[in-house]
C-alpha cells in the first residue's frame, strides 16, 4: 500500500511497482490506510512523511498496532538529518 497525499507521486511509484509485478493500492492519508489495513493484509506500506492528519512517522505506531508484522518504508520529498532522526525513533 502506498500512503501519499500527492496523487502524482503515488501514481508514479505505483506504476513502477506494478511493472515489477507487485499488487498496489493507494490511499491519501492515515484514516484510509488504517481502514484498508483492518480489511487486507499488506506486506509493506510505503508512507510519505507529510500526511493530512499528521506526520507520517507518527502514524507508524498506529499502523503497527493494527498489524505488527507489516513492513513500513518512509518517504520524503526532502530529507534532513533532523527528519531522519525523528523517523528512526
Amino acid at each position: 500500500m502506498i500512503v501519499d497525499p500527492d496523487c502524482d507521486a503515488a501514481q508514479e511509484l505505483s506504476s513502477i511497482l506494478i511493472d515489477e509485478d507487485y499488487e498496489v493500492e493507494i490511499t491519501e492519508g492515515l484514516t484510509q490506510a488504517a481502514e484498508r489495513l483492518n480489511d487486507v493484509k499488506f506486506d509493506c506500506i510505503i508512507i510519505d512523511i507529510e500526511l493530512p492528519e499528521m506526520e507520517g512517522f507518527k502514524a507508524v505506531p498506529i499502523l503497527k498496532a493494527i498489524d505488527p508484522k507489516v513492513q513500513i518504508i518512509m518517504t520524503a520529498a526532502e530529507n534532513t538529518a533532523e527528519l531522519e532522526a525523528k523517523v528512526r525513533k
